[in-house]
């Protein structure tokens, strides 16, 4: 099987997911450097209140970084692809 035998669909499937997996490994490590953070601030004893506290934090976090890519990058054309038969 030659290179030009791969269909560009698993091309950008296999990208998809290889993106997604690092995208996933690096949340993680953030994840860990906020709790970090949040144990320093709180003390490793917290309570629900301080937790929910931490989930609201990253949830308005994340919701105000997708808004400003959202409004940074401009919209495209949908890509075309040939696909190879």
């Amino acid at each position: 099987m030659g290179k030009q035998d791969v269909k560009p669909s698993i091309v950008l499937t296999t990208k998809t997911m290889i993106v997604g997996a690092l995208s996933f490994t690096t949340a993680l490590a953030w994840r860990d450097l906020i709790r970090k953070i949040f144990e320093i601030r709180f003390g490793k004893r917290t309570s629900l209140k301080k937790y929910v506290l931490y989930a609201l934090i990253v949830t308005v976090s994340a919701v105000l970084v997708v808004y400003a890519l959202s409004a940074a990058i401009p919209k495209h054309k949908k890509l075309k692809f040939k696909y190879i038969d």
